[in-house]
């Protein structure tokens, strides 16, 4: 197969399929995004061929047929075109095809274009059994053949070939040096599978070492005191253990409650959320800390290049890149909340009716009929609403099954993603549907969330305790939330988390090319949301922060004030 070492997509897969009724030929074609930016179309070149591999109607270029994918919106690492046909109406003997790509078109305005080269014809022997097993327990579930290098390319053992300057895999991400001294033969992948299990049983019998030798220790010490300073100690750490708990238990969750209500009454809400928080459980403290939460959460919303806020007088505004209208908002009132999408922008009003504006290339915008609507979540291409009987509703693009939500049942809260669209069950279970194929719908197995958030290509949950749970694409560090406490709030964007702590304070992990996850310095907030190179904060006082990718004007927030629910 000839391979664009350069090309921003990449072929992924093709059909050669024939009309039942008529003699009529189309070809399937499957391209994945390989560029980090969101593509808009693509215009590529299918070299038939026959049976015998002689070209159809005869020598290139009469063997070709030009086809374009127009007013797309796929994002980085998504595949897009197979629920498009090319039909080869002069062609109808093709068995098979050669794949050229010509132009990229990006949603930013830029214009990829193929240069004068020759491409490469990389073919892949690919393994299976118990070879491929192995191969996959090193070099990812990915993995298809052995890697190798060669003078003008180096092929990855998920099968792409790449650069010879490439230091890691354009489509897996693995790098250069591991796949090629451990991936690139059946000797080499065996002995490295040896020395993790060598590692393996080392690692267990240190431990198990380390557990004895601590045993023996703590029985040698135990021996050497002996039992007579009992008597002592004990009464004492008796007294210490009631004056702690009578000032733990007794005394300052009372005081940090009346404090925080005092709080309340001042709209001091980020204070509010810190003396709360240090109410440990006292009276109905956690469940206001969540309302205080769920009533800030959709007043401001990040997406790929825009960002929009709802002040507290019921009204919109927006910044950001406006070519399809999704800004268009200043004459929306009574809303309670709002969304952002890729390219378009969802409203609720307090009537529990529904709005949008932006693009509307796959309905996502057609919410008109809507009502009794309790919440509102845009995503790529689509369009999630909660109703207020549990169940939930969706339109727009529909190509992953992310709008199949019709037999969902006690749903508390929806978030849509790229592609995919996540629900929070009343017994703080999730469910989703979509998307799958980097994990980010694996959430059957979480429990105890009180709130979830869906990314372009990860998943996050917050727990009952504070803790964070996250699926998907682990790349940049997007879901490195394991150590995360005090949590109140989450937000996952394009490839970064972000998290807002009961003090009012945001922590975040992930990429940082644009400076998106740098929120260390920021405090006394109320909400977060993380945009895909993008974050916005928004503070107790009604001003809003925001960092990262400002090349649309995203994050030209500076100037809003009054920015918080519906009065």
């Amino acid at each position: 197969m000839l391979v664009d070492f350069y090309s921003p997509v990449e072929l992924r897969s093709y059909e050669i399929m024939k009309s039942k009724h008529k003699d009529l030929v189309y070809c399937a074609v499957s391209f994945l995004n390989l560029s980090e930016k969101t593509l808009s179309s693509v215009e590529f070149s299918l070299f038939c061929y026959d049976s015998f591999g002689q070209p159809v109607g005869g020598e290139p270029p009469t063997n070709e047929v030009r086809a374009t994918f127009q007013d797309k919106q796929v994002v980085s690492g998504k595949n897009f075109g197979e629920e498009e046909l090319v039909p080869l109406s002069d062609h109808p003997t093709t068995r098979s095809v050669e794949v050229i790509v010509n132009k990229v078109a990006f949603a930013d305005g830029s214009i990829w274009e193929k240069g004068d080269y020759e491409l490469i014809d990389l073919q892949t022997a690919k393994l299976s059994g118990q070879e491929q097993e192995d191969l996959k327990k090193v070099a990812g579930a990915e993995a298809v053949c052995y890697a190798r290098e060669e003078d003008d390319f180096w092929q990855c053992a998920c099968g792409r070939g790449n650069l010879p300057d490439a230091e890691s895999c354009i489509r897996c991400g693995l790098e250069k040096e591991f796949v090629i001294q451990l991936c690139s033969s059946k000797e080499k992948v065996s002995e490295e599978l040896e020395r993790r299990r060598r590692e393996e049983e080392e690692e267990k019998e240190r431990e198990l070492q380390e557990k004895r030798m601590k045993e023996e220790e703590e029985n040698k010490i135990r021996k050497q005191k002996g039992f007579k300073a009992l008597k002592f100690i004990i009464p004492s750490v008796i007294v210490i253990i009631l004056a702690w708990a009578v000032i733990t238990y007794l005394l300052i969750p009372p005081i940090a409650y009346d404090n925080a209500i005092a709080f309340m009454e001042e709209e001091d809400y980020s204070a509010a959320l810190e003396a709360f928080s240090r109410a440990d459980g006292y009276k109905d403290s956690e469940k206001v800390i969540q309302d205080i939460v769920s009533r800030y959460s959709t007043v401001v919303s990040a997406n790929e290049i825009h960002t929009v806020g709802l002040q507290s007088s019921g009204n919109a505004v927006a910044v950001g890149d406006n070519r399809y209208g999704e800004c268009d908002v200043e004459s929306w009132d009574d809303l309670i909340a709002v969304s952002t999408g890729n390219l378009h922008t969802v409203g609720l009003q307090s009537d529990g009716t529904a709005m949008a504006v932006g693009s509307n290339f796959s309905g996502e915008c057609e919410v008109d009929d809507w009502d009794g609507i309790l919440s509102v979540s845009a995503g790529l291409g689509h369009t999630v609403g909660l109703r207020s009987d549990g169940t939930a509703v969706a339109v727009g693009s529909n190509t992953d099954g992310e709008c199949e939500v019709e037999n969902w049942e006690d749903i508390v809260e929806v978030s849509a993603g790229s592609g995919y669209t996540v629900g929070l069950r009343s017994d703080g279970t999730a469910v989703a549907v979509g998307d799958n194929i980097h994990g980010q719908c694996e959430v059957e197995g979480w429990n105890d969330l009180i709130a979830i958030s869906g990314g372009s290509t990860h998943t996050v949950g917050l727990k009952e305790d504070g803790t964070v749970v996250a699926v998907g694409v682990k790349s940049y560090g997007r879901c490195d939330v394991e150590n995360w406490e005090n949590i109140v709030s989450v937000s996952a964007g394009g490839r970064h988390t972000v998290g807002l702590k009961s003090d009012g304070t945001a922590v975040a992990v992930g990429d940082n090319e644009h400076g998106q996850s740098e929120v260390d310095d920021w405090n006394d907030l109320i909400t977060v949301s993380a945009g895909h190179y993008h974050t916005v904060g928004l503070k107790s006082d009604g001003t809003a922060v925001a960092v990262g990718d400002n090349e649309y004007g995203q994050c030209e927030v500076e100037g809003w004030a009054n920015i918080g629910p519906n009065k």
